[in-house]
């Protein structure tokens, strides 16, 4: 409620480009707290379901993969970044039940 309330009625509040506020509330960093470990929490809850649903965590996976792909382009350590991050080869395994 909070949030929304800030995003209705202060015309300076902003978040930035991660999704950060311009304005140091605090208010706003435990909501950012807040839903930063109810993310994990619910990224670990997904594991530890009786069948274990991996399509978030390899989603997560991908965008980390990515990232550090990014931060090395150009250098031979992007490609080695793609090979051992091998996404569609842990995809096969997940659906061939060998991360279960």
């Amino acid at each position: 409620e909070q949030l929304a309330h800030e995003f209705l009625l202060d015309p300076e509040f902003k978040l930035d480009d991660k999704g950060g506020s311009s304005c140091e509330n605090p208010m706003l960093s435990r909501i950012r707290e807040s839903f930063h470990a109810a993310f994990w929490r619910s990224l670990v809850d997904d594991l530890c379901l009786p069948q274990p649903c991996y399509t978030r965590v390899l989603r997560v996976l991908r965008e980390i993969r990515d990232g550090i792909a990014d931060l090395a382009s150009g250098t031979t350590h992007a490609h080695a970044v793609a090979r051992v991050l091998d996404l569609e080869k842990i995809e096969e395994q997940v659906e061939a039940g060998g991360l279960a």
